[in-house]
């Protein structure tokens, strides 16, 4: 099984420069899964890399933060208002990072609010 996942351009422009090394969720998928596709958002709205997901933490917000700030990509005030009503959130290792040449629209997929299972590859 894989994933689509929705990232805002410019966490995607940090996960391609590799200062961004772990992807934060409120929410965490429930099936197994080989490969993330990421779906950039507007105004680009196009599958641009795909990842092997590595380690996934569980964990308070600000546990989160200060276990991850130096691979995050963000701030300290962003991530902790993204996820401000949560007890717990996750941290997703991003490895194995393949970044398509061409970026694409998917033909037949609507782009994931959070994320979407698709049973092939892109």
């Amino acid at each position: 099984m894989n994933l689509i996942i929705s990232i805002k351009p410019q966490f995607v422009q940090k996960i391609i420069s590799g200062e961004k090394k772990y992807e934060f969720r409120r929410r965490i998928y429930k099936q197994e899964v080989d490969k993330i596709y990421i779906y950039q958002t507007l105004p680009d709205a196009k599958i641009v890399a795909y990842f092997t997901p590595g380690k996934i933490v569980k964990d308070t917000p600000q546990n989160l933060w200060k276990n991850f700030k130096e691979v995050s990509g963000t701030t300290e005030e962003h991530l902790l208002n993204y996820l401000h009503d949560k007890d717990e959130a996750y941290a997703i290792e991003i490895t194995n990072l393949k970044i398509f040449e061409e970026p694409f629209i998917p033909k037949g997929i609507l782009a994931p609010q959070s994320y979407k299972y698709i049973d092939y590859d892109l």
